[in-house]
């Protein structure tokens, strides 16, 4: 039985339509954004602590620095390309407190697969860097370059569709830490050897 829960959603539309699956099956959860303003931040974040809020979905704020040591599952509902916010998301739920023996970690964004088991991530190498382009997008209506994350076309008003949830319907099954994971056998087909000489 799972008593706080710390969920990161990917925006605000996202956090606001999985409040409302919770609210279906009668669990209680509370929203903090970026705009969330102080009070009702600190007053979200107090009833979690205190265990008279179950959930608590966040969008980007509840990573570092955030202590809630009485997390004991903690939800990625959304995919990271960055490692150490990958950290940042599961490490709410590793501090020891009181009775906790474990934190469940449930990733629907792939972020397992993606950065490696939580104990021993791939962290991608900084100097490979992007390829320099701003993600931007054109307005099919009149073909102003904006920005990609803009809705509605500051030029024309056009709307663009809502974005592609980029998490899947179900969590990761496998293992999250290393000493999780099982050797497995796999059938060797052919073998090829080339020698490589420096010139």
């Amino acid at each position: 039985y799972r008593k706080s829960w710390l969920v990161f959603a990917s925006g605000v539309g996202h956090a606001e339509m999985l409040a409302d699956e919770f609210a279906s099956s009668n669990i209680e959860c509370g929203i903090v954004t970026g705009d969330t303003p102080k009070p009702q931040r600190a007053a979200l974040i107090g009833r979690f602590k205190s265990g008279d809020l179950r959930c608590l979905i966040n969008i980007n704020v509840l990573t570092t620095g955030f202590n809630a040591p009485c997390t004991d599952l903690v939800a990625l509902v959304r995919a990271t390309m960055s490692t150490s916010l990958y950290v940042q998301m599961i490490g709410r739920g590793t501090r020891m407190f009181g009775a906790k023996k474990n934190c469940l970690v449930m990733d629907y964004g792939g972020n397992v697969i993606e950065h490696g088991p939580f104990d021993k991530v791939n962290p991608r190498d900084p100097s490979g860097g992007g390829d320099g382009v701003a993600p931007a997008k054109e307005c099919p209506d009149c073909n102003e370059i904006i920005h990609a994350a803009v809705r509605t076309c500051p030029g024309c008003g056009y709307e663009f569709p809502p974005p592609v949830l980029n998490h899947g319907s179900k969590s990761y099954g496998g293992a999250i830490l290393s000493n999780q994971m099982q050797p497995e056998w796999l059938d060797v087909k052919d073998v090829t050897y080339v020698r490589h000489q420096k010139k």
